[in-house]
């Protein structure tokens, strides 16, 4: 929509944009193994080209533990298979989740 009050060389654009993108998830770091009882280190570079993330990352362990951020660590009590989320969500609420399966082993 333009709009012009009648001044010279005045004008004013509104525009709107529908928002429909999710947020882009890169640099996915999640490990394929790990020993029960050590950290492990997860992380992720999210971003959102319309409207920025209106949280950090929110990681999902299978274990029923939860972190936000883009990098983040985690012990696993018990060896087994555990299947990993990340979920990134925008301010007008995309979300785009990766999900990956680590395997936890005894630590020797």
């Amino acid at each position: 929509v333009w709009n012009s009050r009648g001044q010279v060389g005045y004008s004013e654009l509104y525009a709107a944009v529908l928002d429909s993108t999710p947020p882009i998830l890169q640099r996915l770091v999640i490990p394929h193994v790990a020993h029960s009882g050590s950290k492990v280190r997860f992380a992720v570079a999210a971003s959102d080209v319309w409207s920025d993330l209106a949280t950090p990352p929110l990681w999902s362990f299978g274990d029923g533990s939860t972190a936000h951020g883009t990098t983040t660590r985690h012990v696993y009590r018990r060896p087994g298979r555990y299947r990993v989320r990340v979920t990134a969500r925008d301010h007008v609420g995309n979300t785009t989740t990766t999900t990956a399966t680590i395997r936890v082993t005894r630590k020797r």
